[in-house]
């Protein structure tokens, strides 16, 4: 029916009386940049109507793609798997993408894919991603033809040092040892992928900058994906990949590489201190994230980090202090983790989830809606 300046999302009667069938709505917020997209699932409405509170956040990433054919799906799912809060925008239904606003976002990074665009990109783009980095915002750019049609692109050839070397044919990959995707391999044309990868394209360093992180597994096998530690004036960090993310099949394989992505842009990640041995930089102590989606239903993610290897607890309680269930009751390396919590028949409200480790605990409440 209608919304207010503090979040509130009024709904008139939407149940359509007709036993025995149950009509259950979800309510999917795209909001203004920089905030956070958030779906609110499972909301039943009865003849009294319905009054939702929506809290909405700062987005961490800013997801920019030309998505004539809904590649976004692939990369809006995996991070909410992750737990990371993104906006997104269609530049074939939004025009031209705001990149001066990457610096409004959490992790400062834009994740910037061309999904079944087979032509140059155009020079307002180019020189807004050239743009973003002179301002210290990373980029992670990912599509097949994204070197093939813009081979001699300033942005390409001169900022970040990378060029066409021709196309692959494979559509196996593998993380190179020591690196930052060291140990994964993965598919770009079966499963659950998008199967759009007709012309992958093979990376070539072009000023000795660029460190191949994964390549095409084939009789002669070629970089598929690199990384630019240094970037611009300020030292933004950019991961070129000549496929399309979409394309990689298995949500875990997926969610792995995205992680790893996110991580390295972030600077969470290094890579290069010692080219055998990448490493995550350990925190303090141990950092405890906010849920996301929060408010959600019945499925939200929570992420926590640790700083040294140790017996971890991560427990969810109801607001009188009951045990409702433990995530997390083992012994786990340094390192971020995320784990997902289902709330299958259980009732709204607010809960508290605590994570404990050696040396201290950490505590934050969400709230469940029914």
């Amino acid at each position: 029916r209608q919304t207010d300046s503090t979040g509130i999302f009024s709904f008139d009667n939407l149940l359509v009386d007709a036993p025995p069938f149950v009509n259950s709505y979800t309510l999917s917020i795209d909001p203004e940049v920089p905030y956070a997209h958030l779906t609110v699932s499972s909301l039943h409405v009865d003849s009294a109507g319905l009054e939702l509170p929506v809290r909405l956040t700062k987005a961490d990433v800013f997801v920019v793609g030309e998505d004539s054919s809904n590649y976004a799906k692939w990369y809006r799912e995996t991070l909410e798997m992750l737990g990371v809060g993104f906006n997104n925008w269609n530049t074939v239904s939004d025009g031209p993408a705001p990149f001066g606003r990457g610096n409004d976002f959490r992790k400062k990074c834009i994740l910037f894919f061309t999904g079944s665009k087979h032509t140059s990109l155009d020079s307002a783009t180019l020189a807004g991603l050239s743009a973003c980095t002179d301002s210290g915002i990373s980029l992670f750019l990912t599509g097949q033809d994204l070197l093939e049609f813009n081979d001699t692109a300033y942005f390409f050839k001169t900022e970040l040092g990378v060029g066409f070397g021709g196309n692959s044919n494979a559509s196996y990959c593998e993380g190179i040892p020591g690196e930052l995707h060291s140990g994964e391999g993965f598919f770009t044309s079966l499963g659950d992928g998008a199967r759009n990868q007709s012309s992958r394209d093979v990376i070539i360093g072009l000023d000795g900058r660029s460190h191949t992180t994964v390549r095409y597994v084939s009789t002669a096998s070629s970089p598929a994906a690199v990384r630019v530690d240094s970037v611009g004036s300020r030292g933004a960090r950019a991961i070129v990949s000549g496929f399309g993310f979409e394309s990689i099949s298995g949500s875990d394989k997926r969610e792995r590489f995205l992680a790893q992505v996110i991580g390295y842009l972030d600077g969470s990640i290094v890579v290069g201190v010692d080219e055998d041995h990448p490493d995550v930089k350990p925190p303090s102590s141990f950092r405890l994230e906010q849920n996301y989606p929060n408010p959600f239903n019945p499925r939200t993610s929570i992420s926590f980090h640790v700083g040294q290897t140790g017996f971890i607890r991560l427990a969810i309680y109801d607001i009188l202090g009951r045990e409702i269930t433990r995530l997390v009751d083992e012994e786990l390396r340094m390192g971020t983790y995320s784990r997902q919590w289902f709330t299958d028949g259980l009732s709204g409200g607010l809960y508290v989830y605590r994570l404990i480790v050696p040396g201290g605990t950490a505590s934050k409440t969400m709230l469940l809606l029914k």
